[in-house]
């Protein structure tokens, strides 16, 4: 079931939660591999972007995931 967000209760939600949610640490679970742990890199009323995380590894290179908006319930928040 998908819910409607208007986007004015987008941004109520975001100024509650503070846009250090958007920085926090998330989980996708992949149908592949099942969940790995990534960051969003791009939010947009169009597509999610995350990429698997580095911890900190610039050299690293971390493959991406779009994802559609809204978020599918595959993507959750690590602190669940």
């Amino acid at each position: 079931m998908t819910v409607e967000t208007s986007r004015e209760d987008a941004g109520v939600a975001l100024r509650v939660r503070g846009l250090g949610y958007l920085a926090e640490g998330w989980m996708l679970d992949l149908e592949e591999t099942g969940p790995v742990p990534v960051r969003l890199v791009e939010v947009s009323e169009e597509r999610i972007v995350v990429k698997e995380e580095d911890f900190g590894d610039v050299f690293h290179e971390t493959a991406l995931h779009v994802l559609p908006f809204p978020a599918p319930e595959a993507l959750q928040p690590r602190n669940r």
